[in-house]
């Protein structure tokens, strides 16, 4: 087999090389099979290898990379008839070089654009035509158009069918697929010549095993009398004459046969004919076991995204909920503009922040989230923007950030308001110019995020006290989301709990149908302060401790039995008085903390410890 070489661009423009090695090397190096004039092309660049499937180019580790069509490779890549590759500056096509006899027995150079299939169809047929080497390779042509634009196997294969109807004269044709649950060749699409698509069609299974099994094409002139088909139950049954029927497969696995066949008259297939449908079968596996490939990640990644829906799912049937979903509602209809989502800790910011994105433009697209607060200035900078190599102490590689990872898609950044001045000023530049640098360097990265930011802060008093930007407080604050506390929409307390309870008895063996009226008195009564979290944390203790089909009292934690309000709600708890008072002093001074602690007659640490156990954000 000769492969032709023409650079195309480049110094070495116009050089035309033929080689019969079956795989080449080339480089900017003497050593290379073929050495290039090209200084910006690596000593051992790429390589050019030939196998049953086609013409296939590899980049060697190159420093300038080797494209193909543009696009840098990695793996190696089949080439088709039309690809141009581009090492450095030098750009050349390769192809299979065939010569044709000229009618005083010259042989004449001549050089066709063919992958490895089809040259092996028309090298075997010397004395055919030009009129039919035209017809066939337009109906390569034509397969190669149907491969790159259908979607579905059942389409793809009719199209198929219809062109080889074209040339071979088949009566029927099917495409079988081997089915591993039934552990046998299931048909998947079978056309009648001039009727299109029948679904009664009946092919040889003694045929179609043999080949699938074995993996070797087959002819027959006459099925009915054929030795090699001793079990001739299928042949006889749907009265076979002329068959033929090839292997569909890549090198890693076999996909299932061709079948044409004609009733009507026997020896009407030719080894010629053999030889295109393996041609077009080589080809149509490719694109089939992408198809597959393709239809498994759509199904897993509807999956997922059902699961997602149903996990991210929110509950409720208060005035100040509904009012939330009305917000996300109109949200979703833009993909750009930053929201700030604000309630004390276990309200479900991230679960409106998740809510938004998967009802938005960017659904298909990552959603990451960060906690500013669960790590210290240094790693949060390089957890955000990346870093470079050799940025700090243990940086022995570049490494991607959020915002890079998040691109085209959505950045939900929790407990904003713990970001350090100076993450705060690269955070800010994002916001306004899209851009950022890796810690340690000195590159622009753009990125297209949309930026949603939860607190449990007051900003407000952040920014008097220089602890927070005002400038990026505004850039983040374009939409204000405010999660009322559990307490403060009593009514959604029981739609929560009853969501709960059915979504861990799922996960256990334990069955539980409904609360009591004694336990739901108490859930709608107890005050949460860890609101819908610590509700969910409640509802999965009692589904795991409970001993019977509906949750009773001492199923729940100890402190909501104790939490004795008894229908009364003007008797305050004293950890109600104490949040209470601590709040009005701090209105009194301002949320001057240590005024407020003086006041108090407590230590600033004391108050500190009890504005986090209240959960009352300064």
């Amino acid at each position: 087999m000769t492969v032709c070489i023409s650079v195309k661009n480049g110094p070495d423009k116009g050089k035309r090389i033929l080689t019969e090695q079956p795989r080449i090397t080339i480089g900017r190096d003497r050593s290379s099979d073929i050495p290039v004039n090209d200084l910006t092309v690596s000593r051992q660049h790429c390589a050019v290898f030939v196998d049953e499937q086609g013409i296939h180019v590899e980049d060697l580790n190159s420093k300038n990379r080797t494209c193909v069509n543009g696009s840098p490779i990695g793996a190696p890549v089949l080439l088709q008839p039309s690809d141009e590759v581009k090492i450095g500056e030098t750009v050349f096509s390769v192809h299979i070089h065939i010569e044709q006899k000229e009618e005083d027995g010259q042989k004449r150079g001549g050089s066709t654009h063919f992958s490895n299939n089809v040259r092996t169809m028309v090298v075997n047929v010397e004395n055919i035509s030009i009129e039919k080497i035209a017809s066939n390779l337009d109906l390569m042509y034509k397969v190669n158009s149907a491969i790159h634009s259908h979607r579905t196997i059942s389409d793809l294969m009719k199209t198929l069918l219809e062109l080889i109807f074209e040339v071979i004269p088949a009566e029927r044709g099917t495409l079988l697929l081997y089915n591993k649950k039934s552990k046998r060749l299931e048909p998947e699409i079978s056309l009648s010549s001039g009727e299109g698509i029948c679904e009664d069609i009946c092919v040889s299974q003694t045929i179609a095993n043999q080949v699938y099994s074995k993996k070797v094409a087959i002819i027959t002139k006459d099925a009915m009398s054929d030795p090699r088909f001793p079990n001739k139950m299928t042949i006889i049954q749907n009265n076979i004459r002329s068959a033929m029927c090839v292997p569909l497969g890549t090198i890693n696995k076999m996909l299932g046969v061709i079948h044409l066949d004609s009733r009507m008259q026997s020896g009407i297939f030719s080894e010629k004919d053999l030889n295109l449908l393996s041609v077009i079968a080589n080809q149509a596996a490719i694109a089939i076991e992408n198809i597959q490939f393709y239809q498994r990640l759509q199904d897993e990644n509807e999956m997922l995204q059902e699961a997602l829906q149903h996990e991210y799912n929110m509950v409720g049937n208060s005035i100040q909920i509904h009012r939330i979903f009305e917000m996300i509602n109109k949200l979703s209809l833009t993909d750009s503009t930053t929201v700030l989502i604000r309630g004390e800790s276990g309200t479900g910011k991230e679960l409106v922040a998740r809510a938004i994105h998967y009802n938005s433009a960017r659904r298909d697209k990552p959603f990451i989230c960060v906690n500013c607060g669960a790590l210290n200035k240094n790693l949060l900078e390089s957890e955000l923007f990346g870093h470079e190599k050799g940025a700090f102490t243990g940086a022995i590689a570049p490494k991607k950030g959020r915002f890079e990872i998040a691109n085209g898609g959505t950045i939900f950044l929790d407990e904003i308001g713990e970001l350090s001045p100076e993450s705060q000023v690269k955070l800010l530049r994002v916001l306004e110019l899209g851009t950022f640098e890796r810690v340690g360097g000195i590159e622009s990265f753009s990125t297209d995020v949309r930026v949603l930011a939860a607190t449990n802060r007051n900003l407000e008093q952040a920014i008097s006290d220089n602890a927070f930007r005002e400038d990026l407080y505004y850039r983040l604050n374009v939409i204000q989301i405010d999660i009322p506390p559990l307490r403060e929409r009593r009514e959604d307390i029981m739609p929560l709990a009853l969501f709960f309870l059915e979504k861990y008895t799922t996960k256990t063996a334990h069955e539980i149908l409904q609360f009591s009226p004694e336990a739901e008195h108490m859930l709608k009564n107890y005050h949460w302060p860890g609101n819908v979290r610590e509700l969910k944390n409640c509802i999965e203790r009692a589904v795991v401790l409970g001993n019977s089909n509906i949750v009773l009292p001492e199923d729940l934690p100890f402190k909501l039995t104790t939490n004795e309000t008894q229908g009364n709600k003007d008797i305050k708890t004293l950890i109600d008085v104490e949040r209470e008072h601590i709040l009005n002093t701090l209105n009194h001074t301002g949320w001057n903390k240590k005024l407020t602690a003086e006041l108090l007659g407590i230590q600033r640490s004391t108050l500190y410890e009890k504005l986090k156990m209240y959960h009352i954000s300064l």
